[in-house]
């Protein structure tokens, strides 16, 4: 006797892990991957993992893969376009800072496990406001996409001088080389006087609370080193080709 046996699967959510340092797709079979939920993981290319059947719409996720800084996100229950993409700061530089020569690192102290967020201008990385959404959201253009629109931090500025950290996304309706949108409406910044935006690079401090950020085609210009408070303090890149090393410059504070 035949018996047919149909399964059902019900999409919960998509994730896709890039590297804070280089913006490429993680590809490796060794990310561990743990939610607060029972669920079913599968794994595709380019870095993107596919999260089936969880038993709750809000469930959280967090990512352990050697090498890198284990990190926690929440999903909730979405579409196969609706892809999070979740961004992992290396341990250290490796390699990959001995092959690129225009790499600015900064190195620091904080507190444990804590997220560290630097900006910093880069050169090849220009970012253009184009128009607000009916959503309240803010469509963007680039000319490097890869590097903006994988779930990166950006920082507006308007002509009231407020400020606003926003992440990026993929807008399907726009998805190309040169658009992405922000993941969430504007909240604080006024969308029509936008005169800044730049990028903001993260690392997730160890449990000693030390942090390494690699920062590829730095300009030499006012950088600002923003703590998980929100408290920001200026640091000037110094001349003379000598790059600013933010552990040192902490270390000076606290003997002032």
């Amino acid at each position: 006797m035949k018996t047919d046996v149909t399964l059902s699967f019900s999409l919960s959510g998509v994730i896709q892990l890039v590297d804070e340092h280089t913006n490429q797709y993680i590809q490796s079979g060794k990310a561990r991957i743990y939610t607060s939920c029972p669920t079913k993981v599968v794994q595709k290319e380019n870095g993107i993992y596919v999260f089936l059947n969880a038993e709750s719409p809000e469930f959280q996720v967090r990512v352990e893969l050697p090498a890198y800084r284990s990190e926690t996100c929440v999903l909730k229950r979405c579409g196969l376009d609706d892809i999070r993409p979740v961004r992992m700061t290396p341990k250290n530089l490796g390699a990959w800072a001995l092959q690129n020569r225009d790499v600015t690192y900064f190195s620091g102290t904080a507190q444990p496990e804590s997220l560290i967020r630097l900006l910093c201008p880069v050169r090849y990385c220009q970012i253009r406001f184009c128009k607000q959404l009916r959503d309240g959201r803010i469509l963007m253009e680039s000319g490097n996409f890869l590097y903006a629109a994988t779930g990166r931090s950006l920082l507006l500025r308007d002509k009231a001088g407020r400020t606003e950290l926003i992440q990026t996304a993929v807008d399907k309706v726009y998805l190309s080389e040169r658009y992405f949108v922000s993941a969430e409406p504007l909240k604080a910044v006024s969308a029509e006087d936008i005169t800044e935006i730049q990028p903001v690079f993260c690392a997730r401090a160890d449990a000693a609370g030390n942090f390494i950020i690699a920062v590829e085609e730095a300009e030499e210009k006012d950088i600002f080193l923003i703590e998980e408070d929100g408290t920001q303090d200026l640091v000037t890149a110094a001349v003379f080709g000598t790059r600013p090393n933010l552990k040192r410059i902490q270390e000076s504070r606290e003997g002032e």
